[in-house]
Formats: C-alpha cells, sequence, structure tokens
C-alpha cells in the first residue's frame, strides 16, 4: 500500500470515515420491473476480476510497525457487499437523503474489502444504488470508472488508481516500489510538517466551528455538468470538474463561516453598523496606545494631516474592526469616522468635496465615484488604491468608503482590503454597508 493510502486509511476515526460516496437512481426497465438485486450480484461477481482490488482487504502490520499491505480475501460475500433491506417500504426522495446520510456515516468492516453497495427501494419502481468504496481504494475519479465498468453494458478501461505507485505485479495486485517511489515519500515526508500546521493549527471562530460527530446529512444539489466542465477547460490550468466543484464547496462554506453578522452601536452619535461575528472589534483609543498611527505618519509623509488627525485623543475614529484571519495584520477591516461638517452643506457639495479630497493624493490611484442610496439613506460611494509605506516597504489597499451627511456630521465608513481579496469581500462590505442605520 502506498503512503499516501496507508496515511488516508489511519486517519479514519469514530467520526472521520475514509471511504467516498456514490449514488446512483435507476428507474425500472422497459417491462416495469424494478432492479432485480441477485441479478446484480450475479453481474458484479462475473466482472470482478477486472478490478482486483475488490477482492482484496487490509492487514495491518504486527503491532502496526509499517504500512498496511493488501492480500487477497479469502471470502468476497456479495450478499454483505452488495445489500437491500430485508422489509422495508418504498423511500420518497426526503426519505432517501436521510438514509443515504445514515449509510455514509457507517464505517466499512476492515475485515472485509473495503467497498459496498446498498440497494434501496424508492417510490415509482426506483431503485438507488448508494455505493461506499473507500479512498484507500481508489480516488473519486478511479471509483466512478470502477462502477462504471461493474455496472454499464460497455467496454470500460480497467482503471488504476494508484498509477504513481507503480504499475501491479499480475496475481498478486502488488506493487513495485522504485526509485521514483522512494523520491515521492521523501518529498512527502519534506512537505509534511508544514501541512500538518496549515491543516492543524488552531483557527478563527465561525458558526461552521462546531463538535464533530457521527451523524452525516446529505444535501441536494442539481447543476448541469456540461457547465461544470466548460468553466473548468476555460481556466489557464485546465481545471477538473472535481476542481471546480471543490472551489464551489469551498467558496460556499467560506463565505457562510463570515456570513453572520453582529451590530455594532456607536454611542453618542446614534449611529450603528454590522459587520462580520468572526471579525474583532478594537476599542479606538487601544489603536492610540500603538502608535501605529503616528508611524504611517511618518512613513507617509504626504499622508501625515490624516493620520495625524486621527492619532489625537479626540480622535474621529468611532469604530474598529479587523478580520484576524488575515496575515498582513489589519489589512482587511472596517472603521467609522465621523466629524463635524455644518448644517449648511449640501450633499452634491460634500460629496464633490470628498472625492476631491482624495483626487489630490498622489498615493491614491483607479478613484471611481458615484451616489448611491442605502436603507440609512443617500450615500457618497468611492472605491479607490491606496498605497503605504510599512515599515519601508510598499502595501497596497483596495478601498471601498461609503459618505454620509447625518444631521451636520460626516460619517464616512470605510472597508479595506488587499486587492487581491477584494472579489471575495465584495459581498461582505455590500451587505455591511447595507446595515447601516441612523436612529
Amino acid at each position: 500500500m502506498s503512503l499516501d493510502d496507508a496515511q488516508i486509511l489511519r486517519l479514519e476515526s469514530p467520526v472521520i470515515k475514509g471511504h467516498t460516496g456514490k449514488v446512483l437512481i435507476l428507474a425500472p426497465d422497459s417491462a416495469g420491473d424494478p432492479l432485480s438485486v441477485p441479478q446484480l450480484r450475479e453481474r458484479v461477481a462475473e466482472r470482478m476480476q477486472g478490478f482486483p482490488r475488490l477482492g482484496q482487504r487490509v492487514e495491518e502490520p504486527r503491532l502496526r510497525l509499517g504500512r498496511p499491505a493488501w492480500v487477497a480475501s479469502d471470502d468476497v460475500d456479495l450478499d454483505w457487499h452488495i445489500a437491500e433491506p430485508g422489509h422495508a417500504d418504498p423511500l420518497s426522495d426526503e426519505e432517501l437523503r436521510a438514509a443515504i446520510g445514515e449509510l455514509l456515516s457507517e464505517r466499512l468492516d476492515h475485515t472485509r474489502p473495503l467497498w459496498r453497495l446498498d440497494v434501496l427501494p424508492l417510490t415509482g419502481g426506483r431503485r438507488a444504488i448508494v455505493g461506499r468504496i473507500h479512498h484507500a481504494m481508489a480516488d473519486g475519479v478511479s471509483a466512478i470508472k470502477m462502477v462504471a465498468g461493474l455496472l454499464w453494458d460497455r467496454e470500460v478501461e480497467t482503471p488504476n488508481p494508484h498509477a504513481a505507485t507503480g504499475k501491479q505485479k499480475a496475481g498478486n495486485g502488488k506493487a513495485s516500489a522504485g526509485p521514483a517511489a522512494g523520491a515521492a515519500e521523501e518529498r512527502i515526508v519534506v512537505r509534511l510538517p508544514s501541512a500538518l500546521w496549515r491543516e492543524l493549527r488552531p483557527g478563527r471562530d465561525t458558526k461552521l466551528d462546531q463538535h464533530i460527530g457521527p451523524a452525516r446529512e446529505v444535501a441536494w444539489s442539481t447543476f448541469p455538468l456540461e457547465r461544470l466542465k466548460r468553466i473548468g477547460h476555460s481556466s489557464p490550468e485546465k481545471a477538473t470538474v472535481n476542481d471546480v466543484v471543490l472551489a464551489v464547496v469551498a467558496g460556499g462554506s467560506a463565505t457562510a463561516a463570515i456570513g453572520a453578522f453582529h451590530r455594532y452601536p456607536i454611542p453618542g452619535y446614534r449611529t450603528s453598523i454590522a459587520l462580520p461575528s468572526s471579525w474583532k472589534k478594537i476599542d479606538y483609543r487601544e489603536i492610540l496606545k500603538t502608535g501605529v498611527l503616528d508611524r504611517l505618519a511618518r512613513d507617509n509623509p504626504e499622508l501625515a494631516g490624516s493620520f495625524a488627525a486621527m492619532a489625537q485623543p479626540n480622535s474621529p475614529i468611532k469604530l474598529f474592526a479587523y478580520d484576524p484571519q488575515i496575515a498582513n495584520g489589519f489589512a482587511t477591516n472596517s472603521n467609522v469616522v465621523i466629524l463635524p461638517l455644518g448644517t449648511q452643506t449640501s450633499f452634491s457639495e460634500y460629496a464633490r468635496q470628498l472625492a476631491g479630497e482624495l483626487r489630490t493624493i498622489a498615493s491614491v490611484s483607479q478613484l471611481r465615484s458615484s451616489t448611491v442610496r442605502l436603507p440609512a439613506g443617500p450615500a457618497v460611494r468611492i472605491s479607490y488604491r491606496l498605497t503605504v509605506n510599512v515599515r519601508g516597504r510598499p502595501l497596497s489597499v483596495q478601498t471601498l468608503q461609503y459618505g454620509f451627511l447625518n444631521r451636520g456630521r460626516s460619517v464616512v465608513v470605510t472597508y479595506s482590503t488587499l486587492p487581491a481579496s477584494a472579489r471575495f469581500y465584495s459581498s461582505v462590505f455590500a451587505t455591511s454597508a447595507r446595515s447601516i442605520r441612523f436612529s
């Protein structure tokens, strides 16, 4: 067994399962008869010889010193590997979802070959085949090819899920270990510490940070396969369908993780704003104590006046919060600045002044200004890129500002992040801007 597959096998625990899950829903045949499980067992028995892993089980070394090995199983019980409930009423689609979750939460029996097909009756004479194939046996694509080779009436090339470990010897299914395999294992060992640190270090608290239990719940989503392929083919690296799906799931999970917002009132100004609950709010007086604004003023003479004004004891910064997950300190943040302006200033004049002041700053580029209407009222929306010197090095920050004229005061809400993260945070900033309220 390869080192990668052995590591996947050893990761299993009461709450972590190492198998992949596949679901097929089959309609009755042309005569209206549902899938026959005994006939399915016969077909699989005829075709298993093309897939040696289906007849092999895992054997652990003595005292678990060393890697597990694939060995031929003395008996492959197809009544167990291709199972059907003894007495079960047909399931609705909603009941099927719950049944799949229960099956996927069950660990495969490691004393048998690491695969199983459960056939469930559905309403309308349909059958659902819920397949579990251990990732140590085959990855996702190889598992699909394996199932297709067992079930479909067409010529399917026997998959080789372990091409990187060398060709299998005829009859024993063991892989030859050559210099290439050794070099690959050395690279894995070198990369292992950094990978463990990246995966196991504590992360920020989110609403997804919950206790991991053995229960699994299945959610359904449909999407045209051809469109997924087109998306993958259009990428510079020619991503696979699996890459595209993983990117979508990762993006959705990240959005959900920061999707919960907390409302912060600004005492004395009858103003409030909602920001991601995972962000950390800092009292502006604590910022002044750090001296960061004074340092920025020294390093950026053109902006010294602005930074110096912010650093005064009566600083106009009334709220500051940042995303603690970003490595570059306060790079992704939001702040609220409130300044007296006078009741004689019109909104159009205020909009011109706000954008005009920024246009005079050489370190500001890509400036765009417009007027928008938010639930809190009309606002000046200004986006630009600001480059500042931080400890002698230039740092570019993508900035979005909303300026409000409220009760003779200028209320400017600023959102900043690194240019590479601007698209990711755009929906977060937009949601927060719509949350601004004046009472």
